[in-house]
């Protein structure tokens, strides 16, 4: 079951950490910085539904023109849509090798890229929030993609509320407000430069899209890249017009975007360059110390483990395979099977001779039978309903470790919901993600627990939880095998998205 958004969260879910504000000068990163005067301009939906007649509808001419110059225009007059007052204030931005300082009025946010790290602090206040920047490019590629989905369905649709000649979720504005492309989603818009007055503009159909003047400052290669990072972090620009831009090397005197979200807003951006003022200023990397959680899902968790500084008992491995023995004994082979099983959870590490030892008893045991069936990866909605069933089957009071069955059942649930199944929940207990956290919260130790629920609040859009998961997971057992999937993800993320992380297009 795909997961639809029709609103646009640039900057993906809520971040997750809220760490004592404690900056270091140990990696100071000197930096470039531009002052510039920001004005953003919102259109929003009127409180009527009711267009206004199409013979009334009088279109703008593409471009506006000013004193200054050209600038994207407003967007045609469907009767639908109200400009609001636009909003000035000033927005300084420092670009550096390793790092990129953006202050507004009310915050500032802070990009350690070595790190993959965005840390926003609001002003006035001495604490900050951090999220991953793999968790906001993941999110929007993924946006991307349900963003062209949904508006497919919307057309099939013939969605009523859209007016004469509005597209729901377009491809190119799409791409644009998330600074991202995908071969097999593509809009396949070519920039093509135009000039107007004394203006460099880009359009798309007949609506200016993004306009610059240039100033006479020249930018260095290492400067450009830099500019160009903040460009894919923080503006709405398509990747196509970004790209060119990228590559004049000149410090702009004014950039403006024009974006539709339609059916929700229209949205148009300017910058004016106040003052650019060359390697003039050292950015202070914070040495980050956590102090406690933002998520109220991950928080119980991240209080246990940071208590007991993400460690697990030395002798774990020991008192995994007594604790194995004392169940065999007593002829418990369910709780000897989840023992073995959780140590393996914990540390991807097997202890296949211990389970050999017992294969005969557990093929005999019941209950074991029915953990058998609810580990196995259904091949359709009948097997996962079946293999639900039995693990709900199992009495869960005679068994020390029944805690485990809940990471075992959220799997299943998880993999139905993929599916498109409805009335998964078979006992009406718990959601997948609780369920993990239900696990998790007798033995935070479990890393493997950790990927699979980073995994599932990734399908819900909720980027930030998820990459928290997976920074717990990698800190619990660095090199975990479930590790090299996630090394994978993150490393074609650069690969396809390079502007974000290093600028490069």
């Amino acid at each position: 079951m795909q997961v639809f958004h029709s609103s646009f969260r640039p900057f993906s879910a809520t971040p997750v950490l809220l760490v004592a504000l404690a900056f270091s000068l140990a990696r100071p990163c000197s930096a470039d910085t531009y002052l510039f005067e920001e004005t953003v301009e919102t259109a929003v939906p009127e409180v009527s539904e009711t267009a206004a007649p199409a013979a009334a509808q009088k279109p703008n001419k593409p471009l506006e023109k000013n004193g200054a110059g050209a600038r994207p225009a407003s967007p045609l007059k469907s009767g639908r849509y109200k400009w609001q007052a636009a909003e000035k204030s000033t927005l300084q931005v420092k670009t550096g090798t390793n790092a990129m300082e953006v202050v507004r009025k009310n915050d500032t946010t802070i990009y350690d890229f070595p790190k993959r790290e965005i840390y926003t602090i609001e002003n006035g206040k001495h604490q900050y929030e951090s999220r991953s920047l793999f968790a906001m490019v993941a999110y929007r590629n993924d946006e991307l993609i349900n963003r062209f989905m949904l508006g497919k369905l919307m057309r099939v649709a013939k969605f009523k509320k859209l007016g004469d000649g509005e597209t729901p979720f377009d491809k190119f504005y799409s791409e644009a407000m998330l600074g991202v492309s995908n071969p097999s989603y593509s809009s396949n818009y070519k920039a093509a430069l135009r000039k107007l007055a004394d203006r460099d503009i880009y359009e798309y159909n007949g609506q200016t899209v993004t306009a610059v003047k240039d100033s006479t400052t020249a930018l260095s290669g290492e400067q450009a890249l830099q500019f160009n990072r903040f460009l894919a972090n923080t503006t709405m620009i398509h990747p196509a017009i970004r790209r060119q831009l990228g590559s004049r090397g000149k410090v702009p005197q004014e950039l403006s975007w024009y974006v539709e979200n339609t059916p929700l807003s229209k949205n148009r951006v300017t910058l004016k360059l106040i003052k650019y003022s060359p390697d003039n200023y050292k950015i202070s990397l914070a040495d980050l110390s956590e102090e406690s959680s933002n998520s109220r899902l991950l928080s119980p968790l991240y209080l246990k483990l940071k208590e007991r500084g993400y460690k697990r008992p030395a002798d774990s491995q020991e008192t995994s395979v007594s604790k194995f023995k004392q169940f065999v004994q007593k002829k418990n082979y369910l709780d000897a099977l989840l023992t073995l099983t959780e140590y393996g959870l914990e540390t991807g590490e097997h202890q296949i001779y211990l389970l050999q030892s017992i294969s005969k008893q557990m093929q005999a045991d019941a209950d074991s039978q029915k953990l058998a069936k609810g580990c196995r990866a259904p091949e359709n909605e009948e097997e996962a309903r079946a293999s639900l069933a039995a693990l709900d089957s199992i009495d869960r009071k005679k068994y020390e470790k029944a805690y485990l069955i809940d990471i075992f059942r959220a799997n299943l649930i998880k993999d139905l919901a993929a599916h498109g199944a409805q009335k998964i929940n078979t006992t009406g207990e718990k959601k997948p993600e609780l369920a993990f956290i239900s696990a998790l919260k007798v033995n935070p130790f479990i890393t493997g627990a950790y990927y699979d629920l980073g995994d599932y609040l990734r399908t819900l859009f909720k980027h930030s939880e998820a990459w928290e998961c997976f920074k717990i997971a990698r800190k619990l057992k660095p090199g975990h095998p479930f590790q090299k999937t996630l090394d994978e993800t993150e490393e074609k993320l650069v690969r396809d998205n390079p502007a974000f992380f290093t600028g490069a297009n």
